[in-house]
Order: C-alpha cells, then sequence, then structure tokens
C-alpha cells in the first residue's frame, strides 16, 4: 500500500468470469488457501507465494453459493492441520487434511448436514443435522475424537421408528446429463401396505438455482412418509452440492423436468407408483392446501381436495 492506504502492484492469483472463488483465507505459514471451480467442482487450493497447488482434489464440493458474508467450509489450525467439509450427493462430511498434501482423513460423526466450522482454543465448533436430527450446535475435540452437542434447535423429536431415512438416487436425464434426488420410503412400524402395493408418491424441489435438497430432519417430509407417502426430493442438475453447472443449463432444466419423468420413473421402478405421483413445490404448503379444502382423508381424497382448491380460486388467478 502506498502512503495513502491505496492497494499498489496487485497480483491476481486466482478467479475471474470462467473461475468462482470462496474463503479466500490466510494460513498460519503465510500461504492463501481458497476454494476454487477451475475443475467443475469446488475444490480446496493453496498458494505458496509462487505456486498454486490443490489439496484433496475429488468430485466433492467444499464451497457454497455466496448469497451473504462470512460463509465458510473450513477451518486451519495455528499447527496447519485443516478441517474441511465436503459435499457428494447431497451430504456432508468432516475431513482432516494437511497444507502440505497427502490424504484427506475422513471424521467419522453420525450427521449428514454440517456446516460453518470455527477453530477456537483447539475445539472445532460447527452445526450439524442428519434424517433423525434436528439441527444443533456440536463441538469436536481433535486432542480426543469427541464430540457432544451444546445445543438442539429443538428438543421433542418423534420416536425414530416412524422417521423415514432418505436414500441417494440419480437417473438419467435430458442432453446426456444426470439429475438426483433423495428418496424418502414410507415409515410407519404401525402400518403394512399390502402385497404388491406401491406407495403413492411426492415429488418436490427445492427453490432457486443455487440452492440444494438437504437431508436434514425434516417434519414437512416426515410428515407424509409417516402417512403411507413415499417423498423424492430432487435436486436438479447444477445444484451445487453434487457438481457444478453454467446457470442457464440449470434453469433450463426445471423446465424441462416433466421430459424426464419417464426416466425418473425407471430410477424408482419397484419403489413407488407410476400411476399416481402428485408434485407440488414443498410439501407444507400442499399441507397447507388440503386443510384449507376440509379434506381430511387421504389419499383417497387427495386428487379431489387438489381440484376443490382450483375450483375455490378460480376467480382469484388467472
Amino acid at each position: 500500500m502506498d502512503e495513502r492506504g491505496r492497494l499498489t502492484d496487485a497480483l491476481r492469483i486466482a478467479g475471474g468470469p470462467e473461475e468462482s472463488i470462496f474463503q479466500p483465507e490466510w494460513a498460519p505459514d503465510g500461504s492463501l488457501l481458497f476454494v476454487s471451480d477451475r475443475t467443475g467442482w469446488w475444490n480446496l487450493y493453496r498458494w505458496d507465494g509462487e505456486q498454486i497447488h490443490p489439496l484433496a482434489p475429488m468430485k466433492a464440493e467444499f464451497g457454497l453459493p455466496q448469497w451473504q458474508f462470512g460463509m465458510r467450509t473450513y477451518a486451519v489450525a495455528e499447527d496447519g492441520t485443516l478441517y474441511a467439509l465436503c459435499g457428494q450427493s447431497g451430504r456432508w462430511q468432516l475431513i482432516r487434511l494437511s497444507l502440505d498434501g497427502g490424504e484427506p482423513e475422513p471424521i467419522p460423526l453420525p450427521f449428514t448436514q454440517l456446516s460453518d466450522p470455527l477453530l477456537l482454543e483447539g475445539d472445532l465448533y460447527l452445526f450439524a443435522a442428519s434424517p433423525t436430527e434436528p439441527w444443533a450446535l456440536i463441538r469436536y475435540r481433535p486432542a480426543s475424537s469427541r464430540w457432544e452437542v451444546l445445543r438442539r434447535s429443538r428438543e421433542n423429536v418423534p420416536d425414530r421408528r416412524y422417521l423415514s431415512v432418505p436414500e441417494p438416487i440419480a437417473y438419467p436425464t435430458t442432453e446426456g446429463e444426470t439429475a438426483y434426488g433423495l428418496y424418502y420410503p414410507p415409515t410407519n412400524p404401525e402400518y403394512r401396505a399390502p402385497t404388491g402395493e406401491l406407495p403413492p408418491l411426492i415429488v418436490t424441489t427445492h427453490g432457486g438455482p443455487t440452492a440444494a435438497a438437504s437431508d436434514a430432519f425434516n417434519l414437512s417430509i416426515q410428515y407424509w412418509t409417516s402417512r403411507g407417502f413415499a417423498v423424492l426430493d430432487v435436486n436438479y442438475r447444477g445444484e451445487h452440492r453434487l457438481r457444478s453447472s453454467v446457470p442457464v443449463s440449470t434453469v433450463r432444466e426445471v423446465g424441462s423436468l416433466r421430459r424426464g419423468r419417464l426416466r425418473l420413473w425407471r430410477a424408482l421402478s419397484g419403489r413407488a407408483g407410476e400411476s399416481r405421483p402428485s408434485s407440488f413445490d414443498r410439501p407444507w404448503r400442499q399441507r397447507w392446501r388440503l386443510h384449507d379444502v376440509g379434506c381430511a382423508h387421504l389419499p383417497r381424497d387427495f386428487s379431489r381436495g387438489r381440484q376443490l382448491l382450483w375450483d375455490r380460486r378460480s376467480s382469484r388467478v388467472g
């Protein structure tokens, strides 16, 4: 910087119109850490002052869409140990690696969603969740490899026997691409479907081309799966936790969702009934709609309730 506080001798290390950079941060040894999508995946890199070195290259995401400030997916200790979150198939795990490279070491935790890691006095703090555990603040102690829950977002959770655990699926879609989703089977220990009967399927998708479906504990989904419905939470191609893609391609895929319907049913063959799918944006909205029309019996009145909804709103919408 010059005497007036202005930057001089600027050097672009990475980033540009064709490369997205996430969480640039100085390491204790003076090197620069950052996440880049230069390979099509948001991976970790280290600049030592002369060259850029990849850290743990893999087909996984170490970055997030930067819709707000302060987002982070890794933290570095004073001894140079790096703790990072990486997402694959819509699920996240914690890994440990050295700034000098080497194989990453997975840290086993009973969670599938992790976010915002922060190191304080040698301990790692982060948010965590799973299909059966609501979001919570946890502390991981590297010295003992033990973890503990400090605060849960909710204490009252239904019996786990009634909670559906999703299965990640993938299926081919238009233009030779691959689409992804989380399939929740119906789960209720008190009932069993007739032999040979497949459950009705609810298909839902997240909003926004850079958002992502999450398998974190969600009562809006468990409401349906505990009542005999299967739910597919679709992650259309290009969403950030599965792979990177041009946004225009992502938006186009949303519009062609119906064209990929046959491929979707093939992916779900033997799991859900093709003849009676129901599709909407969010389960909680559909539940409100059913209550709005006084539809109390499921699934027999489901289609009739939806038709009544449109009849009632015909005078208010175009």
